[in-house]
C-alpha cells in the first residue's frame, strides 16, 4: 500500500479526533457523565477523555494539592492504569453519588485508593 495514503489516512483520523475533542466546551461534569466516558471501551474518544480527566486530577493531587478537601499520596511506582482502575472501580461502586461533581468523586476515589500516611 502506498505510504502517502497511509499517512494521509492517519492525519485525517487525528484531525477527526481533535475536532471531536475540541468541539466540546469546557464545563463541569458530574459522576454519571464521567462514568459514561470511562465505561465505553469501544469509543476511543470517550476513553481518552476519561483518562485525561482522571490523570489531570491525579496530577494536581500528586503535587500535594487537595481537591474538595481530599488528598492522595502516590508511590513513585503507581501507574496510570492503577489510578484509572481505582477511579473506575469507585464510580461503579458509588453509582448513587452520580449527581455529585466529577472532580470530587475522582479525588475521593484517589484518596481511598492512595491514602496519605499521617505524619508522626
Amino acid at each position: 500500500m502506498n505510504t502517502k495514503f497511509i499517512l494521509a489516512g492517519m492525519c485525517l483520523a487525528i484531525a477527526a479526533i481533535s475536532l471531536t475533542i475540541s468541539s466540546h466546551t469546557a464545563r463541569a461534569i458530574d459522576g454519571d457523565a464521567l462514568t459514561g466516558l470511562c465505561g465505553d471501551v469501544y469509543r476511543v474518544t470517550d476513553t481518552a477523555q476519561c483518562q485525561g480527566y482522571v490523570e489531570g486530577i491525579a496530577d494536581v493531587m500528586s503535587g500535594g494539592d487537595s481537591i474538595a478537601s481530599y488528598k492522595a499520596c502516590f508511590a513513585k511506582a503507581t501507574s496510570d492504569e492503577q489510578i484509572l482502575s481505582a477511579v473506575e472501580d469507585y464510580l461503579r461502586d458509588a453509582a448513587d453519588e452520580g449527581a455529585d461533581p466529577a472532580p470530587r468523586l475522582v479525588a475521593k476515589a484517589l484518596t481511598r485508593a492512595f491514602p496519605c500516611r499521617p505524619v508522626t
